[in-house]
Order: C-alpha cells, then sequence, then structure tokens
C-alpha cells in the first residue's frame, strides 16, 4: 500500500531531479541547460532595506520573476522598475529570450504593463474574490 506523508529534502531534491530529467528528455535538450538565480537586493544610504527582486532562469531561454518588492517609503520613485530592468538584462545576457510572471489584482498588474508585459492568463477567485494575472515579455 503507498503511503502519503511528508518528504524530507533528499526526497524532494530527487522530485525535482526526476521532474528535470524527464523534461528534458521530452524537450531534447542536453544536461547542459543552463540555469540561474538573480536575487537583487536595493538599499538605501543608510542601509535600510529598499526592495528587491527574485528572478531565475530556466531551460536555458526562459526566465522568471517570482518576487518584486519595494518598500512603501520607496514606492513610486522608480526603484521596481530600476530592479526589474535590471533582472530582465541579467536574463537576457545569460541567454533568457522571454521572461514571465504573475500579480494579484491588488498588487502591480498595471505597473507590469508600463514595463512592456502582456498579459496571457487569469486565474479567478484566487483568493476568493480577487484575481491572478500572469503575464510574459520578450527579451
Amino acid at each position: 500500500m503507498i503511503q502519503i506523508r511528508p518528504c524530507t529534502q533528499q526526497e524532494e531534491t530527487l522530485i525535482k531531479d526526476g521532474l528535470k530529467t524527464y523534461s528534458l528528455g521530452k524537450l531534447g535538450i542536453s544536461e547542459t541547460v543552463r540555469e540561474g538565480f538573480f536575487h537583487l537586493a536595493a538599499e538605501d544610504e543608510n542601509g535600510t532595506l529598499a526592495g528587491g527582486i527574485l528572478a531565475e532562469q530556466y531551460f536555458s531561454c526562459c526566465g522568471f520573476v517570482s518576487r518584486l518588492w519595494v518598500s512603501e517609503a520607496f514606492r513610486g520613485k522608480g526603484l521596481g522598475s530600476r530592479l526589474l530592468k535590471e533582472a530582465e538584462r541579467l536574463l537576457k545576457e545569460a541567454g533568457c529570450t522571454m521572461v514571465h510572471l504573475d500579480t494579484f489584482d491588488f498588487q502591480a498588474k498595471g505597473f507590469y504593463e508600463k514595463q512592456g508585459y502582456t498579459l496571457f492568463g487569469v486565474l479567478e477567485d484566487c483568493p476568493p474574490g480577487h484575481c491572478r494575472y500572469y503575464l510574459t515579455k520578450r527579451l
């Protein structure tokens, strides 16, 4: 009988590697696929964290922004745009031809559209009463 339980860190690695091996085989891509993480922090002259962005590269050509945050004290001053542009630059330099991300209706859809992102999907009622938007941009 199969039992389901929380996995260990070692099992988590095996699961990730198993999916990666399967996916690369289906795509006909070698194990030399470039992957990378581009995590950037922005701080003010006092060393206070003003914002940051977490982005990653996968399958050599795809970029994904998982988080972009700017402290309320620094919003509306161009910092989000600077962080996003720098992450895009690094992703492009690493070989990415596109980047995608998601945001909620109470976050920054308009901001991303001003940065050249286009909507490709909407998940309604996630969380209830709200929408999650999926956007992409060619680099």
